[in-house]
C-alpha cells in the first residue's frame, strides 16, 4: 500500500466523519447521479417516439433492474470484504477477493446472458404488454441482455474500488460513458448523422455500448495499479473460500433486490388494464424518484465502505455515527423533490409528454408518492450500512415482510376500493415500513459484531 493509500484509509477510520463522507460520499453520489443521466437521457429522447415507445422503454427496464439489482446485490458482497480487509490492513487478501470478483462477474453473465434473451419475450408478456410494446420491449431487452457482461463488470469493478476507498475512478468513469450516451442516445435512436433509426433498440446499444466505455477505464486502473487494491496473476487461479465469503454476504442482499423489483414488476403488471398511459406514468415516475434514490445510494454506497472499514479497524461507534450522519444528509436531498412533487407535478410530466389524460394520471401518482420519499431516502443509506458490515439477512427478512408480502397485498386488494390509486399506494407505504425497521435494527448496533 502505498503513502497515499494509507493516508485515504486513515481518512476513512481515523479522520473526522466529514473527512472520510467528503472522500467517499460526493463522489459516489455523483456517480449514482451519473448513472441517471443515461437513465434520463434515454427517455428524454424515447419520449420523441410517443407514448408506446415509453412503454416499451418503462417495461424492458423493469426487468433488467432485476438484473441489475441482483448484480448490485452481490457486490455488496464485494465492498464488505474488501472494506473489512482494507480496514484490518491486510490488503493482499482485498486484491484476492478482487480478483475473484472479476472472475464471478464473467462467470454470472455468461450464465445469465443466454436464457434471459431466449425468454426476453416472453417476460414482457408476462408483465401485461399491449400489442404495440410488445416486439420493442423484446428487442430492447434482448440488447441488454447480449451486453450483460458490462453490467456485471462494472457493477463489480466499481465495488471493488469503493470499498478500497477509491470512489473517484468510478466517478470519471461514469463521466465519461455518461458523455458518450448523450451522444450516441440521439444517433442511435432517432438516427442522425447517416446512423440508421433504431427507436428503441438504439436505446438499448446506446446503453450497453458507454457501459463498456467505463469498464475499461476501470479496469485500465486496476491493472496498472493505480488504486489501493490492484489485479495481480498470482490470484488467477480461483479461491473456493474467497468466493464464498463473497456470495454469502452478496447472495442475501442479490436476492432481497431480486424480490423487490419482481414485486414491483407484479404491481406493474396490474397497470395495463389501465391503458399504456399508466404504464408511462410509472415509467416517467421510476425516471424521477431517482432524483430522491440514486443521490441517496450514492450516500449509501460511501457508508458502506466507511462502515466496512471501522468495522475492520474495531471502531463500532465510528461506523454507527458515520449511518446516522449519512442518512441525516439523505433527507437534505428528500426535501426540495418531494416538495417539487407536491406542488409542481405537471411541470414534471409535462417534460415527458403532452398527452391530456397520462398528465392527469401522473399528477395525481405524484402527490401520493411524496410521502414516501423521505423514506426511500432513508432506506437506501440504510440498507447500504448495513450491508456494509456483512449483514445482509436482516434487510432480506424486513424485505419479506414490507416490500414483498405487504405490497403484494396492497396490490391485489387496494384496486377495488381505490382504482388506480390502489396500486400507487403498493409502492408507498410498504417502502416506509421497511426503511422504519431498518433504522430501528441500525439503533440497535447489533450489526457491528457481523464476522467476517
Amino acid at each position: 500500500m502505498g503513502e497515499d493509500d494509507e493516508i485515504l484509509t486513515n481518512v476513512i477510520t481515523q479522520g473526522t466523519l466529514w473527512q472520510a463522507i467528503k472522500i467517499l460520499a460526493i463522489p459516489s453520489l455523483i456517480t449514482m447521479l451519473l448513472q441517471e443521466v443515461f437513465n434520463f437521457t434515454d427517455m428524454y429522447f424515447v419520449g420523441y417516439l410517443g407514448p408506446s415507445a415509453i412503454a416499451a422503454v418503462s417495461m424492458g427496464g423493469i426487468i433488467t433492474s432485476i438484473l441489475i439489482g441482483g448484480v448490485t446485490g452481490l457486490s455488496s458482497g464485494i465492498v464488505a470484504v474488501i472494506s473489512r480487509h482494507i480496514g484490518e490492513g491486510n490488503v493482499d487478501r482485498a486484491e484476492n477477493d478482487a480478483v475473484q470478483a472479476i472472475l464471478l462477474a464473467v462467470l454470472f453473465a455468461a450464465a445469465a446472458s443466454l436464457p434471459c434473451f431466449v425468454f426476453s419475450r416472453d417476460m414482457i408478456v408476462a408483465l401485461g404488454a399491449d400489442a404495440t410494446v410488445i416486439d420493442d420491449g423484446t428487442s430492447y431487452l434482448q440488447i441488454i441482455f447480449i451486453g450483460s457482461i458490462t453490467i456485471f463488470l462494472s457493477e463489480f469493478i466499481g465495488a471493488i474500488l469503493r470499498g478500497a476507498g477509491d470512489a473517484e475512478t468510478p466517478m470519471v468513469a461514469l463521466s465519461m460513458g455518461a458523455l458518450a450516451n448523450l451522444f450516441l442516445d440521439p444517433v442511435m435512436i432517432l438516427g442522425l448523422f447517416g446512423c440508421p433509426k433504431m427507436g428503441v433498440a438504439g436505446s438499448a446499444w446506446a446503453t450497453v455500448l458507454t457501459r463498456g466505455i467505463s469498464v475499461i477505464i476501470m479496469l485500465s486502473v486496476l491493472l496498472r495499479g493505480k488504486t489501493v487494491v490492484s489485479l495481480r496473476k498470482k490470484y488467477l487461479k480461483p479461491d473456493l473460500k474467497s468466493i464464498k465469503r463473497i456470495l454469502t454476504i452478496g447472495a442475501p442482499s442479490s436476492l432481497n433486490a431480486i424480490l423487490i423489483n419482481t414485486s414491483i414488476m407484479t404491481v406493474v403488471s396490474f397497470l395495463a388494464p389501465y391503458g399504456i398511459e399508466a404504464v408511462a406514468v410509472y415509467g416517467i415516475d421510476s425516471r424521477m424518484i431517482t432524483l430522491v434514490t440514486v443521490p441517496a445510494q450514492g450516500l449509501g454506497v460511501a457508508g458502506a465502505a466507511i462502515v466496512g472499514q471501522n468495522l475492520g479497524a474495531k471502531k463500532h461507534r465510528r461506523a454507527l455515527h458515520s449511518g446516522l450522519l449519512l442518512v441525516a444528509l439523505s433527507q437534505l436531498i428528500a426535501v426540495p423533490v418531494a416538495s417539487v412533487y407536491y406542488f409542481y407535478p405537471e411541470l414534471i410530466i409535462s417534460a415527458f409528454t403532452k398527452d391530456p389524460l397520462t398528465l392527469a394520471m401522473g399528477i395525481d401518482m405524484m402527490r401520493i408518492r411524496m410521502p414516501g420519499l423521505f423514506f426511500l431516502a432513508m432506506g437506501n443509506v440504510l440498507v447500504q450500512c448495513i450491508n456494509g458490515s456483512g449483514d445482509t439477512m436482516h434487510p432480506l427478512m424486513f424485505s419479506l415482510a414490507s416490500l414483498i408480502g405487504l405490497r403484494v397485498l396492497i396490490a391485489y386488494t387496494m384496486p377495488a376500493f381505490f382504482g388506480l390509486h390502489g396500486l400507487w399506494y403498493a409502492l408507498v407505504y410498504p417502502y416506509i415500513i421497511y426503511a422504519t425497521l431498518n433504522l430501528l435494527w441500525f439503533l440497535s448496533g447489533k450489526w457491528a459484531h457481523i464476522r467476517i
